[in-house]
């Protein structure tokens, strides 16, 4: 055979070989995909359990993607597992930080975690992942408010007020950060705050504040 020829034809399966590489691959992106719109349609329709399936499968398609363990957790905490969607968004965290992907990521995996871990009274390492997930960039009130409601059961009553004020800072029109601040400072014997705080909250629509100026305030 000559030269030529013979250097042609390896040229070609070269070129095969590839094309079927590039075909595994990019068949191997469709099906996660595939299994996460799934997950994602379920997830609307508040088909948990179905959510789980579809992210599960989706996550052995390609298990190096970090969101995918973070999406399977929100569907487990809809569910009341809060157990089980804190260890996905920990296996969020760990599979993007071996495959650097989580760098923009970790605020939300971050808040998740805590939020999960506020549902089963772990405050102390709630308002830990609250924290980390402010220091990576998240700074929605909701961050805010739920390390607030964690130092409040931790009494950590100052540290609960700053943080209901930095909610309000971000969100000036959620009564739930009014109504629970209002509480606090009526513990901490600081009545005039408290009733402004109440008056607030009821004004952006928290009905339960009247019931706390009518008993505590119109005194």
């Amino acid at each position: 055979m000559p030269l030529g020829h013979y250097k042609k034809n390896i040229m070609k399966k070269q070129i095969l070989l590839f094309c079927i590489i590039i075909s595994l691959i990019v068949g191997c992106q469709d099906e996660y995909e595939k299994f996460e719109d799934l997950g994602d349609s379920k997830m609307k329709n508040k088909d948990y359990e179905g959510a789980i399936i579809e992210y599960t499968n989706a996550i052995k398609s390609n298990p190096e993607i970090a969101y995918l363990y973070n999406l399977r957790g929100m569907a487990k905490h809809e569910k009341s597992d809060f157990q089980g969607a804190i260890d996905d968004y920990t296996n969020a965290l760990d599979v993007g930080d071996r495959f650097s992907q989580s760098r923009n990521q970790d605020d939300v995996f971050y808040y998740f975690r805590g939020k999960s871990r506020y549902y089963i009274s772990d405050y102390a390492n709630a308002v830990k992942d609250f924290t980390e997930s402010i220091r990576a960039g998240e700074d929605g009130y909701f961050v805010f408010f739920f390390r607030a409601m964690c130092k409040e059961e931790l009494t950590d009553y100052q540290g609960a007020i700053d943080d209901y004020t930095n909610s309000i800072d971000e969100n000036r029109k959620n009564p739930s950060s009014y109504f629970h601040r209002g509480e606090i400072y009526y513990k901490l014997n600081q009545k005039d705050k408290a009733c402004s705080d109440w008056s607030k909250a009821g004004e952006l629509g928290e009905a339960e504040a009247y019931d706390k100026i009518k008993e505590f305030c119109n005194k």
